[in-house]
């Protein structure tokens, strides 16, 4: 089965620091190493991709106010200007999920040495929606198949990196456990299949709840002989 995920482009990574995006657009950090783990100082300067997709400085453009993030050895992270939060690595990069922003860092990777036995890292994110709004998923992957944790912060699927919705209010965390014979299990919502359905993969809970993950694929080898393909 054709695995797909977030269409993300390659960027620069620079040797005097990190692109990284949020909801205002893109701009330039520089690290700090410390014993606690890293400071990421922004810049305030504007960067956007060229035709080679490759990111830039914008001559003339915007100038954000300048910000530090946060981000110690148990995946912990911390802003002034956002709040408190966590800081993930996952195969595409890092990103910073804080109370009122995300920041995403795709093809680079912090300078830290953490203390998580799980390295801070995840095997996939994912948006799905349901009756509560659309939420992010940090996906794991295990023997028995792949567990989903929201986050509870809303967002939007896009084609590059999911978007924030910061109107939104926040919703109560969820943990799925998808297995590889199509099954489900949720101890808010009971058991129940998954299955793909007109290139998106949907979960569907006897309770009656459905989460719905649009233009995305689990990264999981499904055993059912129908390849946990629905109508």
């Amino acid at each position: 089965m054709k695995r797909v995920v977030f269409i993300i482009f390659m960027i620069t990574t620079f040797a005097s620091g990190y692109i990284g995006c949020y909801s205002l657009g893109c701009t330039q950090f520089n690290a700090d190493k410390n014993r606690y783990g890293v400071v990421l100082k922004s810049t305030g300067i504007e960067y956007k991709k060229d035709l080679n997709s490759n990111f830039k400085e914008v001559i003339g453009g915007q100038r954000f106010k300048k910000i530090k993030l946060y981000l110690g050895k148990n995946c912990d992270s911390l802003s002034k200007e956002y709040g408190k939060g966590k800081w993930s690595m996952f195969e595409r990069g890092f990103f910073v999920e804080l109370e009122n922003e995300t920041f995403w860092f795709i093809d680079q990777e912090p300078d830290i040495d953490v203390d998580e036995p799980t390295g801070c890292r995840v095997d996939e994110v994912y948006v799905g929606c349901y009756v509560e709004g659309c939420v992010l998923f940090k996906a794991i992957k295990n023997r028995h198949g792949l567990v989903l944790k929201s986050t509870g912060y809303q967002y939007r699927f896009t084609s590059s990196n999911p978007e924030r919705v910061k109107s939104m209010k926040k919703v109560d965390k969820r943990v799925i456990y998808l297995g590889k014979s199509c099954d489900v299990l949720s101890d808010d919502y009971g058991k129940g299949r998954w299955e793909w359905v007109n290139g998106e993969f949907i979960i569907k809970f006897r309770s009656g709840v459905n989460f719905y993950f649009i233009d995305q694929n689990p990264n999981i080898e499904a055993t059912d002989k129908f390849g946990c393909i629905g109508n």
